[in-house]
């Protein structure tokens, strides 16, 4: 008797992979060094933090489409009394999106911060 062992490979679909914000242009004021995971809209826009950017550009908090277009940055982090370097993710409640920074404010060590998806 003989056995014959016939293997099924299965074509998974296409994979692709597309970069939808490249960091560090324009002089870093869009920021640099993204941390956290994005939150996304009920209108689809995603929403996310950089820890850093350019001289006094201590983080941001921006905006942008699933096809990478309409970026746009909704908060400069510039002053330590505000906070710096967000790290953590953001929470999105109705129009309103809450974060924290890791330094900066009035003892140095973090904010808690909101800002509305318009800016």
């Amino acid at each position: 008797m003989l056995a014959a062992l016939f293997l099924a490979i299965i074509a998974a679909p296409g994979q692709t992979f597309t970069t939808l914000k490249r960091f560090g242009d324009l002089n870093y004021v869009s920021g640099q060094n993204p941390h956290a995971p994005l939150v996304q809209g009920e209108d689809g826009t995603l929403y996310g933090t950089t820890r850093n950017g350019a001289q006094n550009v201590q983080g941001t908090v921006f905006k942008l489409q699933p096809d990478g277009g309409g970026f746009t940055v909704l908060k400069w982090f510039t002053n330590d009394l505000e906070g710096a370097s967000p790290l953590g993710g953001l929470v999105l409640l109705g129009d309103t999106l809450y974060g924290t920074t890791s330094s900066g404010g009035g003892s140095g060590v973090g904010t808690v911060f909101k800002v509305n998806t318009d800016g």
